[in-house]
């Protein structure tokens, strides 16, 4: 969800949900126009997580809510609390916020379409990727970014495996899903 603020009330919007993405910008900031459009498209890419453009000289509270000293600047809010913040006028800014909104996408959709193609065809598919994947973490001119996506998507892989376990034992795909994140979620925590 895109939302270009109009009104100072950032930390409204960030109590309200557990993610938030901000691009701070001003009217008259080249880089903050060139990327707009990536944002809005990361935006639409990312339905359940709020993108919320904010005009840093109109909105000096929700200016506060992050240390911007450069435009543009890139925030990620996580629970309340700013957990990313990236401030450049390069294009890297793009490849560290997509890397960061890698990290807080929550692997639901993604493991359930991978559930639902074991289904369809075969297990044996996933584990053969999963095998291709572990293979090219042996290439050394991986780069940190590289290595962290592959991570993910082994994952959500084997996260698949398991839910699908758990449908073939007669769990609903509903109930195996958020019991697969419940174990994610608890071995975070502790």
């Amino acid at each position: 969800m895109f939302k270009e603020l109009s009104e100072d009330n950032l930390a409204d919007i960030i109590a309200e949900n557990p993610k938030v993405i901000v691009q701070y910008m001003a009217t008259w900031c080249g880089n903050c126009r060139i990327m707009k459009p990536k944002f809005k498209k990361l935006a639409s890419e990312n339905e359940g997580i709020p993108f919320i453009l904010v005009d840093a000289e109109k909105f000096p509270n929700s200016r506060q809510l992050a240390d911007v000293d450069n435009l543009p600047t890139f925030a990620t809010f996580v629970d309340g609390k700013k957990v990313n913040q990236n401030q450049t006028n390069k294009f890297e800014l793009l490849k560290d916020l997509v890397n960061e909104i890698i990290k807080i996408t929550m692997k639901i959709p993604i493991i359930k379409n991978i559930s639902n193609f074991i289904e369809t065809n075969d297990e044996d598919y996933i584990i053969e990727a999963i095998e291709v994947l572990e293979n090219l973490t042996e290439v050394p001119s991986l780069k940190d970014e590289e290595l962290d996506v592959i991570g993910e998507l082994i994952s959500n892989m084997y996260g698949a495996i398991e839910v699908q376990k758990e449908v073939k034992k007669g769990v609903s795909q509903k109930d195996a899903l958020n019991g697969f994140m419940k174990r994610v979620l608890g071995s975070i925590d502790q």
